[in-house]
């Protein structure tokens, strides 16, 4: 949802806000959610100086993130828009103040005689601060389809753990990372299985929350696999919370305290109770309990596996998961839609304080599984 009247055209992009769309030459531009907003926001105040603060306090609602985090977007919308930073068009860097929108912008309701703007015409913006909040507001509710639970925990969130991987090396003092094919590039970090079955993971520090507040993860992600040659797949991977417990345990026993997000494509061949033998076949993104596994016949006897949701394989996705601490309940988005519900039990664990941490783990029996972020924020 945005304030723009229809679709807007400038130079041969045309932006329209009502599909969240963006064309150049005829070629459909792919841009993450946040890069998109962060479009949308600029061509809003065309004309306009925006610092840093103030796209910050627009594209990540109010979660707090480095200026890199903004540069970083800037240039990729340049790179797609075929902009350049030192002879733009569209988008205008002042230094040490932040960016302005510079293009000749045309649509149905604005002039088509309207000039492209220069140095002259910037002016300080108090938009974001005192009006542009209630927009956003309104725009956020639209947009996501009035979820109260994702809605109310961006309007009253306080960050917890936040980074866009824009510094190299990885910030150790978020994360810890076992195995030796991780590696974040460009601002990505990658998660590589390159030997069979024993693939990276990807832990956060613990964080303490309240149990009485849902806790949200937002993250952009995308998740590709191969085949082996008798095209069967032997896939697994999760992302998702772990209860800090008392007591050291191996892996495997920790495994079934977590709950959150298995992306598999499992094909194998299971003897019954029965005597017979049976292929099985998981295939999709599930949400999981007590480290239920989708290819695992026990943990949906358990009801550890929830109902299949329809899987983005080897695409970027914005993913978002909800959890609250005391009901159990746990929502899962992609790009914003809801696509499943799932009740995950309510937060328990054996020591005295309220404690988590992230973990992504691709793994697999065939090679080359891999797992590209290209941020996390947890919030409260």
């Amino acid at each position: 949802m945005s304030t723009l009247p229809g679709k807007i055209l400038f130079g041969d992009i045309c932006v329209d806000p009502s599909t969240r769309s963006v064309r150049r030459g005829g070629a459909d531009l792919k841009f993450s959610t946040r890069e998109f907003d962060a479009l949308v926001f600029l061509i809003e105040n065309a004309g306009t100086l925006l610092s840093h603060d103030e796209i910050i306090a627009c594209v990540w609602s109010g979660i707090a993130v480095s200026n890199n985090s903004v540069e970083k977007i800037v240039a990729k919308l340049r790179k797609e828009l075929g902009d350049s930073s030192s002879a733009p068009v569209y988008i205008k860097t002042v230094h040490g103040k932040g960016y302005v929108f510079i293009a000749e912008i045309k649509s149905g309701e604005i002039s088509s005689d309207a000039r492209a703007l220069g140095p002259a015409d910037f002016k300080p913006s108090k938009l974001v601060r005192y009006g542009f909040a209630g927009v956003i507001v309104l725009s956020t509710l639209l947009f996501i389809g009035w979820d109260a639970d994702l809605f109310f925990t961006r309007l009253t969130a306080t960050r917890i753990i936040s980074d866009d991987f824009s510094s190299e090396p990885m910030d150790t003092r978020l994360w810890t990372i076992r195995g030796k094919t991780a590696s974040v590039d460009d601002g990505i970090l990658r998660l590589r299985v390159e030997e069979t079955d024993n693939g990276p993971r990807l832990f956060s520090r613990w964080f303490a929350f309240d149990r009485k507040k849902p806790i949200t993860i937002r993250s952009r992600l995308r998740v590709a696999y191969s085949r082996n040659l008798k095209d069967t797949v032997y896939f697994t991977a999760f992302f998702g919370l772990q209860p800090h417990t008392s007591t050291e345990l191996e892996d495997e026993i920790i495994d079934h305290t977590m709950f959150g997000v298995a992306y598999t494509d499992y094909d194998y061949e299971s003897r019954w109770p029965d005597g017979s033998i049976k292929e099985v076949e998981a295939e999709g993104f599930f949400l999981t309990r007590r480290g239920g596994q989708p290819h695992m016949k026990i943990d949906y006897q358990n009801g550890n596996i929830s109902e299949r949701i329809e899987p983005v394989w080897d695409k970027w996705f914005d993913q978002t998961i909800v959890y609250d601490p005391q009901s159990g309940d746990m929502k899962f988005f992609i790009d914003e839609k809801l696509r499943g519900d799932f009740n995950a039990g309510p937060f328990s664990t054996d020591i005295g304080r309220d404690e988590l941490r992230i973990e992504v783990n691709p793994r697999g029996w065939w090679l080359y599984h891999e797992i590209d972020i290209d941020y996390i924020d947890i919030y409260q």
